[in-house]
């Protein structure tokens, strides 16, 4: 999208200033636009992730096993300052 704006810019060109503003808008409609979507994506993954906490600390908890504990583990998978691995040797020494 962002390549034919440049080419409609380009034939505007002829146009005058009216048309380079018109492009000039046609793309902060496009990037705003884009922007939002992205928000929204972003705000969908929070949301899931929130979820997956709170389902975590209820099966802790069903577990008998600290929620919080669980939680910090889960987190270090997601961000990845832990590995399966290193998990699973945890477990065995645990």
């Amino acid at each position: 999208m962002v390549v034919l704006l440049f080419a409609a810019a380009g034939a505007l060109v002829g146009a005058g200033t009216g048309g380079a503003w018109y492009v000039g808008e046609a793309a902060k409609r496009e990037a705003a636009r884009r922007l939002g979507s992205h928000d929204r994506a972003a705000v969908a993954d929070a949301l899931r992730d929130e979820l997956d906490v709170a389902e975590l600390r209820s099966m802790a908890r069903a577990a008998g096993v600290d929620p919080e504990q669980v939680v910090s583990g889960y987190e270090a998978l997601r961000d990845g300052r832990l590995t399966l691995d290193e998990l699973h040797q945890q477990i065995r020494k645990g």
